[in-house]
């Protein structure tokens, strides 16, 4: 059985993520890209815009985008105090309906030039 650490991941709407995860494959810290594993080592960093990845098992991975925050590591529990997050299926909805409207954008005015 795989060691789990237990992760914590909280912002000023809630908490975004509570559970085990076998362990946090990157975090993008001021520093640069940070891998956390089970009994890690004591680390307080401050966190830049970027993707956090949560390896729940072998098969899920849960990812978070972090706009800012700090990021709090001990042993067995990592925590993430986060400014701002967008979770992988609101940002892909948005993207989509982002891509949606440039295509109907561009669609108007390939139709405008074809009248002129």
């Amino acid at each position: 059985m795989a060691m789990k650490v237990h992760v914590e991941v909280v912002s000023a709407e809630g908490t975004v993520f509570s559970g085990q995860i076998e362990h946090l494959t990157t975090v993008t810290a001021a520093q640069g890209q940070i891998g956390i594993w089970f009994r890690h080592t004591l680390l307080l960093a401050t966190l830049k815009p970027g993707m956090l990845r949560l390896l729940l098992d072998k098969k899920t991975e849960q990812v978070i985008f972090v706009h800012s925050g700090l990021l709090k590591v001990m042993p067995h529990i990592v925590t993430i105090l986060a400014d701002t997050v967008t979770r992988r299926d609101e940002f892909e909805s948005a993207a989509a309906a982002r891509a949606n409207e440039d295509g109907q954008r561009q669609n108007f005015h390939f139709d405008a030039e074809l009248e002129l």
